[in-house]
């Protein structure tokens, strides 16, 4: 696990961790599409959105995880004293878990910075190909305290359904959370929030991603127990459900140039 001081001797003299972490939220999108760009100038890529929301799913599951583990605050807390927390034996041994939990999700950088408290913080990327899909963000302090950022590519914005908060979560918050990001990002696509919605509940098969088969796979017994009453719920016909849920089917795929054979 070795750390790079980069934005360490960089920006921390001038922020504190919570600024330091906002930066790095805030430029994410624009180094993703940065390095599309260095190779792509023109032609955007565009990705299927199972592969977003299937992301953004896995995101939601290590913040669960994450929140299992919770803080340890390190022996030594003195700010003043130069240490490696990762050698702390009660910070050290929480850091390796949490680092493990983001682990199922992406490839984690991890990051010491030297300040009042002392902070590691931990980053998890999500990519197809060179386009950046979603990221995790962990800040991990001395002192036993703690944020978690998780932000989303849409296809017209960057979204943060969650961002800064002290884990206090729930396993529920975190899934209503993550239940609106997977709005969010449908919206985006198709552009109409009520194709969005009877898509969402009707025709939508969650996907996840098999990190040892390298491939994103549909999870058995997807289907929403909602659906077949859906259009009674909605207060509409059957058929106004179904030409709603159809035609997003179709925009989705249409819009899509990811050739991958699973779609």
């Amino acid at each position: 696990m070795e750390l790079n001081s980069t934005y360490s001797s960089r920006y921390l003299s001038k922020y504190p961790p919570e600024k330091q972490i906002r930066h790095l939220i805030s430029n994410l999108s624009t180094i993703g599409s940065n390095r599309y760009l260095s190779t792509h100038p023109i032609q955007e890529l565009m990705v299927h959105v199972d592969r977003r929301l299937a992301a953004v799913r896995d995101a939601g599951e290590a913040v669960i995880n994450v929140l299992d583990i919770g803080f340890r605050p390190a022996r030594v807390t003195d700010a003043h004293e130069e240490q490696d927390l990762r050698e702390d034996s009660r910070y050290g041994p929480c850091l390796k878990a949490l680092r493990s939990a983001m682990t199922g999700f992406g490839s984690v950088e991890v990051n010491q910075h030297q300040g009042d408290p002392p902070t590691i913080t931990l980053t998890a990327e999500r990519y197809f190909k060179d386009e950046l899909l979603c990221s995790l963000f962990v800040l991990y302090r001395s002192d036993g305290t703690g944020q978690v950022h998780l932000s989303a590519e849409t296809a017209n914005d960057t979204i943060h359904p969650i961002e800064g908060e002290e884990f206090e979560l729930t396993p529920l918050q975190v899934g209503r959370y993550v239940a609106q990001a997977e709005l969010a990002i449908l919206v985006a696509e198709l552009g109409s929030c009520a194709e969005a919605l009877d898509y969402w509940i009707v025709e939508e098969q969650p996907l996840s991603y098999d990190r040892k088969e390298g491939r994103y796979v549909h999870d058995s017994d997807s289907t929403s127990p909602l659906a077949s009453d859906w259009h009674t719920t909605r207060g509409v016909t059957k058929q106004a459900v179904r030409k709603n849920a159809l035609s997003a089917s179709n925009k989705l795929h249409k819009q899509s140039e990811d050739s991958d054979t699973w779609i």
